[in-house]
């Protein structure tokens, strides 16, 4: 007891004034949070809190094509264990899918979890100011998007700058939509798909959207300014050509550096589209590794 008192006042002195000593907490595990009131299990996210004060906050965002996957799925919880395990809290999200619901309902679930977390994270010892978006395949368009297209986190009065970064993982980022004159025409390049107008009903029956608008409004290089948070592209080995995911990564951030905004795209070697989400569940995986660099630099 005799040594409490002196370490306390040397506490108290380098702190600045008005600052107020965080104590050391007990890392937890809160399941089922509802992120929009009454929203039901898809509008709800799981949250990994690390025992350290102060700490970021990812907010990952699963894969699916956007019709399918859930935040239950492997290996999220072991991922998000992990990232806890290093100080950083994961939270793990859910959102509503097609067929049932329609763009945007998607990104305007992201941007609502992510106002949550903005929020809250603060009471659990979070640093409100460091929370990054992470996503992978439909995850990865998503975080993208919300990033990007200031629409977005406009509804929750927040704006791309309160994004401390962005981790877009195996997913198209410049794939737009044509509607061509000649009758029956099917082509695509690798920017643009182009059908004729006669396939356009057929194609968005297929897919999430209701209008080549939609479609196109998803486009996440469509909409990258100088105010696009950091954002580190990560492109699989396997999965860089067919479709052209890197060369849509490469636009994505030669436009974000030619806007002023800070980007990099790193491509994993050794890893496919799921084998590179699947790894990553230990502190040793080289992509998880990559991710906690990123977050603790931002």
């Amino acid at each position: 007891m005799t040594n409490a008192a002196p370490l306390l006042l040397l506490l108290a002195l380098s702190l600045p004034v008005g600052a107020v000593a965080q104590s050391p907490q007990e890392a937890s595990v809160e399941l089922d949070l509802a992120y929009v009131a009454d929203g039901g299990h898809k509008q709800q996210l799981d949250l990994y809190t690390p025992s350290t004060a102060g700490f970021p906050t990812i907010l990952f965002v699963h894969g699916g094509s956007l019709t399918s996957g859930d935040r239950k799925d492997e290996p999220t919880a072991q991922m998000c264990e992990t990232f806890q395990s290093l100080g950083i809290a994961c939270a793990a999200m859910s959102y509503q899918l097609a067929p049932e619901h329609h763009w945007p309902t998607m990104p305007r679930d992201v941007a609502s979890a992510f106002a949550w977390v903005k929020r809250n994270i603060t009471a659990r010892g979070g640093d409100p100011d460091r929370v990054l978006l992470f996503g992978h395949s439909s995850g990865c368009l998503l975080s993208a998007i919300v990033s990007a297209d200031e629409t977005y986190l406009a509804a929750h009065g927040l704006g791309p700058r309160d994004v401390a970064g962005t981790i877009p993982m195996g997913c198209r980022l410049n794939d737009r939509l044509e509607v061509a004159d000649s009758p029956n025409e099917f082509t695509r390049d690798y920017e643009v798909m182009r059908i004729s107008s006669s396939r356009v009903e057929g194609f968005l029956a297929e897919n999430p959207y209701e209008t080549v608008e939609d479609v196109n409004n998803a486009v996440p290089a469509a909409h990258v300014t100088e105010d696009l948070p950091p954002t580190l592209v990560l492109v699989a080995e396997g999965e860089r050509f067919f479709p052209p995911i890197l060369r849509d990564g490469a636009e994505f951030v030669g436009r974000a550096l030619a806007a002023g905004a800070e980007a990099e795209l790193i491509v994993l070697e050794n890893r496919r589209h799921m084998s590179a989400i699947e790894m990553m569940v230990t502190a040793e995986d080289p992509t998880l590794r990559l991710v906690v660099d990123f977050v603790e630099s931002h």
